[in-house]
């Protein structure tokens, strides 16, 4: 995977400068019906665009179909998370011959739903198609750096220097970047996922809702945006942040988990 896409980067503030709007969507796990009907709230115009925290796969029924959504629409663009990167270490670990500790993880942790989808959605070339998507999952960012704001899976280390940060906080750090005691960009709101919002109770987090940081930065935004609303509970939600103003738009889930 890439650290940065720095085209990318132009592009989405380019939108922004040109009063457009863009939307980043927490973690989807498989719920496409769910995606769909947040999309469909949104009202997408050609000239605006959708950043994804990653976590797109497991968990849900319809992995295969969250990223023919995705890839389908060129507004559309996703970051890593901690669920990809699991899938591209497992299906190395397959083509090795010598499965180990990373394909039990994956696959406990929502790995058969998504091979499973994959099959469903195209049969005898599902295993084919799951590794054309590997490779995609590869190409994608691990973080999207903004005139005034960072989109990351999970966060940062705050021992660590900003531009000297490391995949693993990228895509696994919860308590260590949230519960830190001060701003980690003083200039940039920093948006991420992974840890749901009802599991970050301690500084507010509630069930379903987007969290908005306690500590505040200069311009009096919150400096983090928690925005995994708990998609694979049963009462979760899918949510959707305007970097453009700031808003949130979420929606219940739609997906059962058996289909």
């Amino acid at each position: 995977m890439m650290a940065r896409n720095n085209k990318l980067e132009e592009q989405l503030n380019a939108v922004l400068k040109a009063g457009n709007r863009v939307w980043v969507i927490g973690d989807v796990h498989g719920h496409n019906l769910t995606l769909q009907e947040l999309l469909s709230q949104i009202e997408l115009a050609k000239e605006d665009k959708v950043v994804f925290v990653g976590d797109l796969i497991d968990s849900g029924p319809r992995s295969a179909q969250v990223i023919e959504t995705i890839r389908s629409d060129s507004r559309f663009h996703s970051i890593l998370g901690n669920h990809e990167q699991m899938m591209v270490d497992c299906m190395k670990d397959l083509d090795s011959g010598k499965p180990g500790m990373t394909t039990t993880t994956w696959l406990m942790n929502g790995g058969m739903n998504t091979m499973d989808s994959f099959d469903r959605a195209y049969g005898e070339d599902g295993d084919e198609k799951l590794r054309e998507v590997r490779q995609w999952f590869t190409s994608l960012p691990l973080e999207i750096i903004l005139n005034k704001h960072r989109i990351v899976h999970a966060g940062y280390d705050p021992l660590v220097e900003m531009d000297s940060q490391k995949e693993d906080a990228m895509l696994w750090f919860r308590e260590q970047f949230f519960d830190h005691p001060e701003a980690l960009d003083a200039k940039k709101q920093i948006i991420f996922g992974h840890s749901p919002t009802q599991k970050i109770a301690h500084l507010g987090g509630k069930e379903g809702k987007v969290l908005f940081s306690p500590l505040k930065m200069s311009d009096g935004r919150s400096s983090w945006v928690a925005i995994d609303t708990g998609i694979k509970k049963e009462s979760g939600r899918l949510s959707a942040y305007g970097l453009h103003d700031s808003s949130v738009i979420s929606v219940p889930r739609m997906d059962l988990l058996k289909q």
